[in-house]
């Protein structure tokens, strides 16, 4: 899909770049409303709402219309904050003179467009946030996110050491956000490794331990599991909480 998207970038000709994934919707007047803001704002880019719909309808909250605006660094500490806005290129208008020489990294299927809206925001963007659905999410069970654990997930990691690497050597002033950003990337992954009793992952387990555990003080948790987590972890109980999710939602009960 990377490869597909930069494709995308380097044949455009318009003013705005929008990504739309080959198996979601775009609303109707999604385009003519973010362009309309883009014009309104002097926007670089505008975000708008993802509508995430599964199997039992949709898992979005209410929209109500109103736009924030930010400049300067505001969009770069958003992305570090976690903001749930920033973590897919998607429901986006972009200024395609803006995004120039910013691409998707290939090769990588997981967190590849939190890497990208980090390196567009980077660049001190005039952002909209536009709260109004603008794009649908179809869930697939069989997307990349939402398989068991694998290779593939180790993106999650390595995007994070991108982006803190990028902080350590451009805005040495952010060290703090960093690690409250990888805090956030080791409980993701601690998360997905739950479904794994692989030992060949045991030594990375036990390294996002270490990392929650030193750096949970600057964590700033997104929602109540990652609260609850970081407390797991730094409680020693990680072991116990993954015997007991793997017996409860997964089928192979290979010793831990």
């Amino acid at each position: 899909m990377s490869g597909a998207r930069n494709t995308g970038i380097l044949q455009a000709k318009g003013e705005f770049v929008l990504f739309v994934d080959g198996d979601d919707e775009l609303y109707l007047d999604a385009v003519d409303v973010l362009m309309q803001k883009a014009r309104e704002y002097d926007a670089d880019v505008v975000s708008g709402v993802k509508n995430v719909v599964g199997q039992n309808g949709s898992k979005s909250s209410p929209e109500n219309g109103e736009c924030e605006f930010y400049s300067n660094d505001e969009p770069l500490l958003l992305s570090l904050a976690g903001d749930k806005n920033t973590n897919s290129a998607c429901a986006k208008l972009f200024k395609r003179a803006f995004i120039d020489e910013i691409f998707f990294e290939e090769g990588k299927n997981i967190n590849e467009d939190g890497f990208f809206v980090f390196r567009c925001y980077e660049k001190k963007p005039r952002l909209v946030q536009y709260n109004a659905f603008v794009y649908q999410y179809n869930v697939r069970e069989n997307s990349a996110s939402r398989q068991s654990f694998s290779d593939k997930h180790l993106s999650i990691l390595y995007f994070c050491e991108r982006k803190k690497s990028i902080i350590e050597q451009s805005h040495p002033e952010y060290i703090a956000e960093a690690k409250n950003m990888e805090v956030r990337a080791n409980i993701q992954m601690l998360d997905v490794l739950c479904s794994s009793n692989d030992r060949k992952y045991k030594s990375l387990q036990n390294k996002c331990i270490r990392i929650v555990k030193k750096y949970h003080k600057y964590h700033k948790p997104i929602n109540y599991h990652h609260r609850r987590m970081e407390w797991v972890v730094i409680l020693g109980l990680y072991p116990l909480y993954k015997l007991v999710f793997h017996m409860k939602y997964c089928k192979s009960k290979r010793t831990l």
